[in-house]
């Protein structure tokens, strides 16, 4: 992934400022640290060589500014990412080491953090069927340290990394894989991250998505038979509902012709003439 750089030959190093003449016997070193600088893109990143040399130099093709130097040490700041250059760059703190010039290279390397991490799936899923869950990340830098994780709830169902992708830049990249509901996944929040390696100095930088709450429901057949067991369970119950209306009809009429029927055995049966016997009324006493 880094840009290398033809190592220095002794005429170039003195080239650059750093005399041959009188030149130590000695070998020396060079210290960068770290051989793989992190830095967001557009920035400046401050890079610093210790050594116990008499010659040191910095080498570079980016953007430079203060050049600063004390007892054992040398420092730099470089422009990251600067010209729209979202390719990696290398560059050399070189010491003149008795008569050979020895780079030390350090790796710089444009980031950008997502702004955004997305996840698209359905929420309302059918059990059996299948679906897919999208996770987009927008835009990241490098590419080649990216890893997509997808989640239910804290279980993880996928993940993607690029190490071998080619892309430079700053990067919008949907992941998408596919899911087969589960009458499991009921009530489970569904959700993605992106996690952006960037070395040991820095370490890995996680941003989640926001959670898609899920719910499941039964397929159509299963659903349509428990339709037709309900409506049967109806009809059994209004039928026997009739039957015993009916039959509780029936003996309400029999016990009603029954006691009509012994009201006219009590009653006292009219004379011949259809006119009932009146009871002689006595006259009232005259006072």
């Amino acid at each position: 992934m880094a840009l290398g750089m033809p190592r220095l030959s002794l005429v170039t190093f003195c080239m650059f400022g750093i005399y041959c003449a009188g030149a130590s016997e000695e070998p020396c070193y060079g210290n960068v640290g770290d051989r793989e600088v992190y830095a967001p893109y557009g920035s400046w990143a401050l890079l610093n060589c210790t050594h116990n040399c008499t010659k040191v130099d910095w080498e570079t093709r980016l953007i430079q500014k203060n050049r600063t130097k004390g007892p054992g040490w040398v420092s730099v700041e470089v422009k990251v990412g600067g010209y729209d250059i979202w390719r990696a760059s290398d560059i050399s703190c070189t010491v003149l080491s008795g008569r050979e010039a020895v780079d030390n290279y350090i790796t710089v390397i444009p980031y950008e953090i997502p702004r955004l991490v997305t996840l698209d799936m359905e929420d309302m899923l059918e059990e059996g069927k299948s679906y897919n869950v999208t996770c987009t990340v927008h835009g990241v830098a490098p590419i080649q340290n990216l890893r997509v994780t997808m989640l239910r709830g804290k279980e993880e169902i996928y993940n993607k990394t690029f190490k071998d992708d080619s892309r430079v830049g700053n990067i919008t990249e949907p992941v998408t894989y596919q899911i087969t509901a589960e009458r499991s996944d009921n009530m489970e929040d569904f959700s993605c991250q992106a996690t952006l390696a960037l070395g040991t100095a820095i370490g890995n930088v996680t941003v989640p998505s926001a959670n898609v709450p899920v719910r499941t429901f039964g397929n159509n057949t299963c659903g349509r038979e428990h339709t037709a067991l309900i409506v049967l369970i109806v009809l059994i119950a209004a039928a026997a509902g009739i039957v015993a209306g009916k039959k509780v009809f029936l003996w309400k009429r029999k016990e009603k012709c029954a006691s009509d029927k012994g009201t006219q055995e009590n009653t006292p049966a009219l004379p011949f003439n259809g006119k009932q016997a009146q009871e002689p009324v006595e006259d009232e006493e005259e006072y």
